[in-house]
């Protein structure tokens, strides 16, 4: 936000070696007007779209936006020399071990807890640290007795370490206008 460039994107793993990675990247409003039109555009006339269903937004990202990105973008890569890269700033507390990265899909497993409020109230999940300083929060709609939330194992490995322990806390029902 700090940066004069139009443009930011993002690669910190080995496999982020596309110019563009869907989901890593953003822009100033404005910069590229009727991008709906140049989708379109793409999908009915672009050779290179033909065959790609399940990358075709990379291709699209490749082919029409990086000749516009290119003119003015912060890159943050950790993984690659591309010109102009700059590495990922410091972080401090950032959740991140060897298993993580921006755009992870990492493992996590389902924890249900049964508690005694009405349907549609909010179960905030605290994740304490030894001194009681809430590391992370989580919000959980009770739904049949249940407040059921999806741990990134390695959360979950903090969990059972004991770096962390967990608190949960019934707050008012949510309304549904």
């Amino acid at each position: 936000l700090e940066s004069d460039r139009w443009f930011h994107l993002m690669r910190d793993w080995s496999h982020h070696c596309e110019l563009i990675l869907a989901g890593m990247w953003g822009g100033c409003v404005g910069v590229i007007p009727g991008m709906r039109a140049e989708m379109i555009d793409f999908l009915q006339h672009d050779v290179t779209a033909r065959g790609h269903s399940w990358d075709i937004d990379q291709y699209f990202l490749r082919q029409r936006l990086w000749p516009t990105l290119r003119q003015s973008v912060l890159a943050h890569d950790s993984q690659f020399s591309f010109p102009g890269n700059q590495d990922f700033p410091p972080v401090p507390g950032a959740l991140v071990d060897e298993t993580t990265y921006i755009g992870a899909n990492p493992p996590s497993a389902t924890v249900r807890l049964s508690l005694d409020a009405p349907d549609g109230t909010v179960a905030e999940w605290s994740l304490l640290e030894r001194d009681d300083e809430v590391f992370c929060r989580y919000d959980a709609v009770i739904r049949e007795g249940c407040s059921v939330l999806h741990f990134p194992d390695f959360l979950l490995r903090k969990i059972d370490s004991g770096e962390l322990r967990s608190r949960i806390t019934a707050k008012a029902a949510r309304r549904h206008d």
